[in-house]
């Protein structure tokens, strides 16, 4: 654990040169005590396709006559492990619907509802009633709930702290292949929800049909500078 932990290996996050360092390290350990490997190609590892990724800072999405500021109105979700959500959402005309509260499994709509659309929801509630930024879950849950929409938006952006915000804007890891293409998720603001609605959410009820929005909204991403692998 000491070799491990030490500042040799260079934090050992997963792209970087300390994680190659490390994964080396244990593979040479698991050779000497004669345990037989399992990994890729008659090795002890298993690598994964990993980039490093960030919100597109040109995103734009669009209602009516008026544009929404990325990261200020709304702001791109990466995909996580918990987060299985879309990397893109690229549409002229994308009609919008009122899905409820993030997080309410006591709704339900068509997929002829949401097919296609970018579900806007309200933000979940915490234990205390109040509205929360506490996001993932609620959003993770929406992703099962509405998988043919376009997008998952949740009116949660004000609630977040700074340093969540700060968080979206920057770079995380990212699997470089995906078999699916599930809806893009997004955070956005009280006021761009009531902008893609029409009207304030609390006076909607589920399945309202709300305003067309044009958007171009995705993620850069680059190489890591190393291989990412599990042992």
């Amino acid at each position: 654990m000491y070799l491990v932990a030490h500042d040799s290996m260079q934090g050992r996050e997963a792209g970087e040169i300390g994680n190659v360092k490390m994964t080396n390290y244990i593979a040479a350990e698991l050779a000497r005590i004669g345990l037989e490997p399992g990994g890729d190609n008659g090795t002890y590892f298993q690598t994964v396709p990993m980039v490093r990724r960030r919100a597109d800072s040109t995103s734009s999405l669009r209602v009516g006559n008026e544009d929404l500021a990325v990261f200020t109105d709304f702001a791109p979700l990466r995909p996580t492990s918990s987060l299985r959500s879309g990397t893109r959402l690229s549409a002229a005309q994308a009609s919008t619907v009122y899905g409820g509260r993030a997080g309410d499994t006591t709704i339900s709509l068509s997929p002829d509802q949401v097919t296609g659309k970018i579900v806007v929801l309200d933000a979940p509630l915490g234990s205390d009633g109040k509205p929360t930024a506490v996001y993932a879950t609620p959003t993770g849950l929406s992703l099962s709930r509405f998988p043919t929409a376009a997008a998952v938006a949740v009116a949660g952006l004000d609630f977040v702290s700074a340093a969540t915000k700060a968080s979206l804007r920057g770079r995380g890891n990212g699997l470089s292949v995906r078999t699916e293409n599930p809806p893009l998720t997004l955070l956005i603001s009280r006021d761009a929800a009531v902008k893609l609605m029409g009207a304030p959410l609390e006076s909607l009820r589920p399945g309202a049909e709300g305003r067309t929005a044009s958007a171009r909204i995705g993620f850069l991403d680059q190489p890591v500078t190393a291989p990412a692998r599990n042992v």
